[in-house]
């Protein structure tokens, strides 16, 4: 990431009964500082507005709009594109690495945010699904009482999007040789 950066993210529900908005930036001190849209969203279909009246604040420098297309906010992406905005949809490797990033830097105290209790009651629940043999893993897209962790997921993908590797570096997926 680059100092003044700011990244955004939105996810949904699978109930599909609001959505959540974060972004994340640089704190004076170097460390990650990250927190939910104070805006609340009830119907998804509102978040496209909600995301364009963020990224038409000059002073955001926001371009992109980070999601995670496999999960709630995945039918997002050609209504967003249809917008003009340019969208990120993060890849299965790219969220394990969000996640696993954001897991770091808890520990590490260098992730900050503001007071949200749905972000809180999320962190609490929240359960990992494992997605290979190498340990790389996803946050479950509800924990274990079936409550959402979408301000979590939301928050991840904003984190991931401002510290994770480019999009330039070396890894190469494996490519499938299927023979007739």
């Amino acid at each position: 990431g680059v100092p003044g950066e700011i990244t955004l993210a939105v996810d949904i529900p699978p109930d599909r009964s609001a959505a959540f908005i974060a972004w994340a930036g640089f704190g004076p001190d170097g460390t990650v500082h990250a927190e939910l849209d104070a805006v609340e969203i009830l119907d998804p279909l509102e978040a496209p507005d909600r995301l364009m009246e963020i990224m038409s604040n000059p002073a955001n420098g926001i371009t992109t709009v980070h999601l995670n297309p496999t999960g709630g906010a995945g039918p997002l992406v050609k209504l967003l594109r249809r917008l003009g905005v340019e969208v990120h949809a993060l890849a299965a490797r790219e969220m394990a690495q969000a996640c696993g990033l954001v897991t770091d830097l808890v520990k590490a105290r260098e992730l900050t945010h503001c007071e949200a209790p749905e972000l809180d009651d999320a962190v609490a629940n929240v359960e990992r699904r494992a997605l290979g043999p190498d340990g790389s893993f996803a946050w479950a897209q509800q924990d274990r009482r079936g409550a959402t962790v979408s301000p979590l997921y939301a928050l991840t993908v904003a984190v991931g999007a401002l510290v994770g590797p480019d999009d330039d570096d070396d890894y190469h997926p494996p490519v499938a040789v299927i023979a007739e």
